[in-house]
């Protein structure tokens, strides 16, 4: 799990680290350093929510067909969808897509039956659903949020409210504070045209680490054999059941 800070302390790390005087954040204090240092924290962030699944940024979107509609908005904090995980899961079924646009108008100006699958489709950042869902049919699927900053100034028991940038010094970003301080150091140093090698290398041996442990991985056979625990084609018979 993510050792948390907020955007003050990683960038007054960074900075200690690299044997500058601390930092003010903000631009009306004429701390040119500070600020730049926030700009570049905003881009590593960015980047790094581009860069994998992280746990921590997956979150679940749902919606019910009217019997009318065949087109969903997509959440605020939308960033991308995770593949293969979008059902109906009111018929237990997964949806088939994202289809192409030649399929999708196949299916909405040619011949042919709708089956027993819908499909999908995402354009100008809504879903869009074929058949037209029926009255009640419930969709599911994961996606990673663009959010990757808490606003710090929330406290609980209060809702937390998160955004895609950092804002001010209290906000706490949702990647661990030790590859957060890494690559500050690394954007920061190489934007002053200084030698990034050294730290080139601990950015990314920080980032290995942490995108192999955040969310633990898979068994690996290595007898070749299936290691499917639920019931599927690789260990479920066709015929001879009871036999």
């Amino acid at each position: 799990m993510p050792i948390l800070e907020d955007a003050n302390t990683i960038i007054n790390s960074a900075a200690q680290e690299l044997g500058l005087p601390q930092v003010s954040l903000s631009s009306s204090t004429g701390d040119a350093t500070g600020f730049q240092m926030l700009g570049l924290l905003n881009s590593l962030g960015d980047e790094l929510v581009r860069l994998k699944d992280w746990q921590f940024l997956q979150q679940v979107m749902s919606f019910t067909g009217d019997g009318v509609k065949d087109t969903f908005d997509l959440p605020v904090n939308f960033g991308r969808q995770v593949n293969q995980t979008q059902w109906d899961s009111s018929n237990f079924r997964p949806l088939q897509g994202p289809v192409s646009p030649q399929v999708w108008a196949w299916s909405q100006f040619g011949l042919v039956g709708t089956g027993i699958f819908y499909r999908y489709r995402i354009v100008n950042n809504q879903y869009n659903v074929w058949p037209v869902p029926a009255d009640g049919n419930q969709f599911d699927l994961y996606y990673i949020s663009k959010d990757w900053v808490r606003d710090g100034a929330v406290e609980p028991p209060a809702t937390p409210v998160y955004y895609d940038r950092v804002k001010k010094g209290v906000d706490v970003p949702q990647f661990d504070r030790r590859l957060m301080i890494a690559g500050l150091k690394l954007k920061f140093w190489a934007q002053k045209g200084f030698d990034t090698t050294q730290l080139a290398k601990e950015y990314n041996d920080i980032l290995a680490m942490e995108m192999a442990q955040t969310q633990g991985a898979a068994i690996i056979n290595l007898s070749g054999g299936s290691g499917r625990f639920l019931l599927s084609e690789a260990n479920v018979p066709e015929t001879g059941f009871g036999v």
